[in-house]
């Protein structure tokens, strides 16, 4: 078994999620995100099609361990891209999530 595995190669230690979000940059205007930065670039924000209202949780409303809080976007970019992202509340970072309505 252990030379079938080396003959496909190797095996991650850690799998990748697609569903992992991913860090990004936001600059803001009025609080509304106007302009998404990542590792492709900068991208105008023309609408904000769905604000996502704030949303608390804790360890009793799940598996995980620490509490959340965060702020959720569906963003419409120039190139007419869908986008979703959210604000964690509590330590003020900004994500990407995978979404799969857009062009993305």
């Amino acid at each position: 078994m252990t030379e079938e595995l080396e003959a496909i190669g190797t095996v991650e230690a850690e799998p990748r999620s697609i569903l992992r979000p991913r860090p990004i940059e936001v600059d803001l205007d009025g609080g509304q995100p106007v302009e998404l930065i990542d590792s492709e670039g900068r991208h105008q924000v023309t609408q904000v099609q769905l604000q996502l209202g704030e949303r608390t949780e804790g360890p009793d409303d799940g598996w995980w361990r620490d509490p959340v809080s965060r702020r959720g976007y569906l963003l419409v970019l120039e190139d007419g891209s869908l986008r979703l992202i959210y604000h964690d509340l509590i330590d003020d970072t900004w994500y990407e999530q995978a979404y799969s309505g857009g062009s993305r």
